[in-house]
């Protein structure tokens, strides 16, 4: 019994100095190929926000320089330091893998952060000053581009801040009907700017629908101009025919005329 009691000692010590040895041994996994920069924003003059794509999507890491008086100057052998990072929340079934964060949009005055997404979403998370987000968790989102190209690459806002944009890889411009607080916007707005009137305000008629059966639809209309282009090309050719060939009978009946003008031998 004390033997086997001192032969599992022994295995087990061994098994541990395994362990210490493989924990002792390990590296972080650096991917052949950099993960892409999706895009970095200050938080201070010293620490920022970065999103990255690949390998490291699924987290929004909170940077720090590594060195405040060579902040601006690259360098190989500079590490700067990840101080915390942030889950990003992945609602999208259709895609497994992590969806990243591509670019972002911070108005201050309304208290709110758009960011876009490489699945073609939109989110806006409420602002959180200093640090910008205090979690990824809670926010609104809406998908307008294409989910598997229409990553998101710019996002705007109109100067009274009531419309928002959002442009993509897909080629498509999304416009946004802003619904937030407005208060603190207007009481800064020069009394001299006429505010912009909203589609609800306007006082120009609703376009009607087409009822009549008999009407063409668009796509019928379509098809209608492609074929009196068609024709209209066929009678010009056959014009210009008819003026080469009445050109031919002038010219045959000249040459007649001179013909019976000649004198006979």
């Amino acid at each position: 019994k004390e033997g086997k009691e001192g032969t599992t000692t022994t295995g087990t010590t061994e098994e541990e100095e395994e362990e210490q040895k493989q924990e002792d041994e390990w590296k972080p996994y650096i991917p052949e190929i950099p993960s892409q920069a999706l895009f970095g924003i200050y938080t201070s003059p010293d620490t920022f926000w970065l999103s990255m794509d690949d390998y490291d999507a699924g987290y929004l890491y909170h940077c720090q320089f590594s060195n405040k008086d060579d902040r601006f100057q690259y360098s190989e052998e500079r590490q700067d330091t990840v101080i915390s990072s942030l889950p990003v929340p992945n609602t999208d079934l259709a895609h497994g893998e992590d969806i990243p964060l591509t670019c972002i949009l911070v108005k201050e005055d309304t208290k709110m952060v758009f960011v876009g997404l490489k699945n073609g979403f939109i989110r806006v998370y409420p602002y959180v000053e200093k640090q910008i987000f205090g979690s990824l968790d809670t926010y609104w989102t809406m998908g307008s581009h294409d989910s598997e190209y229409g990553s998101v690459t710019h996002l705007s806002m109109s100067f009274d801040n009531r419309f928002a944009l959002s442009g993509g890889i897909d080629g498509n411009i999304f416009g946004y009907v802003v619904k937030g607080d407005l208060d603190i916007f207007q009481q800064r707005i020069p009394s001299a700017l006429a505010p912009i009137r909203m589609p609800s305000q306007t006082t120009e008629s609703e376009p009607q629908d087409i009822v009549d059966p008999q009407h063409y639809s668009i796509e019928e209309d379509k098809q209608k101009a492609e074929k009196d282009k068609m024709m209209y090309n066929a009678e010009s050719l056959k014009k210009e025919m008819r003026n080469h060939i009445e050109a031919l009978r002038t010219k045959f009946r000249n040459l007649l005329m001179e013909n019976e003008q000649l004198p006979l031998f």
